[in-house]
């Protein structure tokens, strides 16, 4: 009774607040979450035969994922010369730290599977964007700016979850290796004609991706020794 009156005593404006909303039987009330509205997950995303921990973190990351795209449209409407960060950085949008934080904590138990989700959400609208990318492309400079986008919130998520890899060193080997390769290829210099008006913003990606080069010397410190190495060898060519 106490939890009813509580409920009902929450302001219109209090985003806890519990709204009729119609769900079609392909999608599932999974938790009303303590920062937001209550959660509906389409029951295509969701394996229920998933360990606990993998479960949990498969969910946050539907959530996650859906914010990324919302953020990834916002900035394809912005003008390219806008810095993205101003966008994306994290304090600005508490409901996606809040989920950010979240993946953290449960990365203990399943960074492995973690960072391949990631990953293959950073391939796939990597794909996406570079099949729209050509010269003949009038907005060719707002999908080079979505793209880094997309390389900027992946790299949010990895700094948080990162540290954790020191409880799976051995199982980790694959996505780290990934994750260095990426980092490498923003942070080598470019020309700034290579990305004319998103020169600035492909600092912005380069800074953030050396901040994961960065957390990812906490336990792969020879790992990045031998990648940085592999590419002045290139540059010497």
């Amino acid at each position: 009774m106490t939890h009813r009156r509580e409920r009902n005593g929450r302001r219109k404006s209090d985003p806890g607040t519990l709204s009729y909303r119609p769900v079609s039987e392909k999608t599932v009330l999974a938790c009303e979450l303590p920062w937001g509205a209550p959660k509906f997950v389409p029951l295509a995303l969701l394996d229920y035969d998933l360990p606990p921990g993998i479960y949990a973190a498969q969910s946050v990351l539907v959530d996650l994922f859906a914010v990324f795209d919302r953020k990834l449209n916002a900035v394809i409407e912005e003008e390219p010369e806008k810095l993205m960060n101003k966008t994306l950085q994290r304090g600005e949008d508490p409901y996606m730290d809040n989920l950010i934080n979240t993946l953290d904590d449960l990365s203990e138990l399943c960074l492995p599977s973690v960072l391949k989700a990631v990953i293959s959400w950073y391939e796939r609208k990597e794909k996406e964007i570079l099949e729209k990318i050509n010269p003949a492309n009038e907005n060719r400079f707002r999908l080079q700016k979505k793209l880094m986008a997309a390389n900027y919130l992946a790299s949010l998520v990895f700094i948080e979850v990162l540290p954790q890899a020191e409880f799976h060193l051995s199982v980790c080997e694959n996505q780290i290796n990934y994750i260095l390769n990426l980092c490498f290829k923003y942070v080598s210099y470019k020309d700034p004609v290579t990305y004319g008006v998103n020169h600035t913003n492909s600092l912005v990606v380069a800074e953030i991706n050396a901040e994961v080069l960065g957390v990812l010397s906490l336990n792969y410190d020879s790992h990045i020794h031998r990648a940085f190495f592999a590419q002045l060898n290139d540059l010497k060519k």
